[in-house]
């Protein structure tokens, strides 16, 4: 009997210290993490904008590349500047809690950009030479992407416009490139 005593004590040790690993195993990999998110959108080969930050707390990146510019206008047959917004919004948002992240390398995020681009001008037409209203494109482009942490992964999403010049129209395409490299790291 003493023996059966003692092997069920030995089981039973056994079996609380594998437990308490599992569960120490746990909390760890519950362990905060952020994610060290860096890139860059292209257009074709032109640079628009970078940016790096680090999200914590499930926050997504909020990147903007906008700038307010003029053009001029007529008003009554008067000449003058009007401005107008055109540019880029990227966000970058993580898909899974951060206490909740596998622990192998793959990172699943939600990126999507947003923006307006300027195709052509059209000169007022008291004033042949001046640069006129701007023709703008609109340009939304969403996805879901699995990236693999510290490795640069590439982006591409092609758009179609129609470019005005001396008002005939005329179909471009376009395309854009979106470098995204994300690390992890703990909190």
């Amino acid at each position: 009997m003493n023996m059966k005593n003692l092997a069920y004590q030995a089981i039973f040790a056994l079996l609380a210290t594998f437990s308490l690993n599992a569960l120490a195993g746990d909390a760890a990999s519950k362990a905060p993490i952020e994610l060290e998110v860096s890139g860059a959108l292209f257009y074709e080969n032109l640079l628009i904008t970078s940016f790096a930050e680090t999200i914590s707390s499930g926050t997504p990146l909020e990147a903007n590349a906008i700038t307010n510019s003029r053009y001029f206008a007529e008003a009554n047959q008067v000449i003058s500047p009007e401005k107008y917004d055109h540019g880029f919004k990227i966000s970058v948002s993580p898909l899974l809690l951060f206490d909740s992240l596998n622990s192998t390398d793959s990172v699943h995020v939600k990126v999507k950009v947003v923006g307006s681009t300027v195709t052509n001008f059209l000169a007022p037409t008291s004033r042949s030479a001046g640069i006129g209203k701007p023709q703008m494109s609109l340009l939304t482009f969403e996805t879901n992407e699995m990236v693999i942490a510290g490795k640069e992964s590439v982006v591409n999403f092609d758009c179609a416009y129609v470019d005005i010049n001396d008002e005939k129209p005329k179909p471009m395409n376009c395309v854009y490139h979106l470098l995204l490299t994300i690390n992890k790291r703990k909190a």
